[in-house]
């Protein structure tokens, strides 16, 4: 059972960022990552071995929610503290980026690339940063060493599929869940928001039903397929998720 001061917390995060002025952006980013709270909590949080410093994160987040001005080094040492986290990375670019200081937090995340437990969620970044000044290959590059790091999660799958999509629509091309190394569930994910991206939102929902209990209820799967039956005018399916 999810704790009631836990309940109290994502509650009184989830508002102050709903209602702030200067912030109803992080509150887009950053619901899903509320999710993952409520399913990690479900499934024993506190006997994580980082629970505490875990907590400690979230309060972190809930306290910089209302602001833009957070100096960039409380956030670089977020992701230094929690390098399996994906959030605190992303979160860091987005400053970086308001504060522009992307060649900055550029040189941060390529010099992070020499610790394998930062790889992956590094080598996305410098991804994105490549993307954002309009270098798809060396941007391609980026991704597929942060494939190769590791098993990628659902959320660096989807941006990468839209990244695909937007620049060589290398996915549609079979042999390349090969070249990404991806397993049989991986490569399910990858097709679902292909689909999705292609517009074939039937399709979509198609894959999505055929995927493993655990990964039905990954937000970012739980997300697209909700949008899927939007699209499709299925209000009463999008709602019953």
């Amino acid at each position: 059972m999810i704790s009631i001061s836990l309940k109290m917390f994502i509650t009184n995060m989830a508002t102050k960022t709903l209602f702030s002025k200067n912030y109803i952006s992080f509150f887009l980013i950053s619901w899903k990552f509320l999710l993952v709270i409520l399913l990690v909590s479900h499934c024993g949080l506190t006997a994580h071995p980082k629970a505490k410093e875990i907590a400690k994160y979230y309060e972190r987040l809930e306290s910089v929610a209302d602001s833009i001005d957070i100096p960039l080094p409380q956030l670089e040492n977020l992701v230094l503290t929690f390098p399996e986290l994906e959030r605190p990375y992303l979160k860091l670019l987005d400053h970086a980026i308001l504060a522009d200081k992307v060649v900055e937090i550029k040189d941060f995340f390529e010099k992070l690339n020499i610790d394998p437990k930062y790889q992956q969620n590094s080598n996305w970044m410098v991804a994105k940063i490549y993307e954002k000044e309009r270098n798809p290959e060396a941007a391609l590059n980026a991704y597929l060493s942060a494939f190769r790091s590791g098993s990628p999660s659902t959320t660096l799958i989807s941006d990468f599929v839209k990244f695909d999509k937007s620049h060589f629509r290398k996915l549609d091309e079979p042999r390349f869940e090969v070249e990404l190394g991806l397993d049989s569930e991986e490569r399910k994910i990858t097709r679902a928001f292909y689909a999705y991206r292609n517009l074939d939102y039937k399709q979509a929902l198609k894959i999505f039903s055929i995927m493993s209990k655990s990964t039905r209820v990954d937000p970012e799967i739980l997300y697209y397929q909700g949008l899927s039956h939007y699209r499709l005018s299925q209000y009463q399916q999008a709602d019953s998720l």
